[in-house]
């Protein structure tokens, strides 16, 4: 089967508590990678996705250049 790979931008509090656990739930996708200004937070959360899943998970860290 063919799975649909998901990237989530912000790992905040609505990612952790809503968002991961529902894509979770599908058997229709996977989630690829994580991305935010954090890189910690980003990692953070990757493990227990890929205990889950057995896909490593990227992360991401997204920083503004100050100007």
């Amino acid at each position: 089967m063919n799975h649909v790979r998901v990237a989530i931008v912000g790992c905040g509090a609505v990612t952790e508590k809503f968002y991961l656990p529902a894509l979770a739930r599908s058997p229709l996708l996977r989630i690829a990678a994580l991305v935010d200004v954090s890189l910690a937070r980003a990692e953070r959360l990757a493990p227990a996705r890929e205990s889950s899943s057995r896909e490593t998970i990227e992360t991401w860290s997204l920083r503004r250049k100050r100007q």
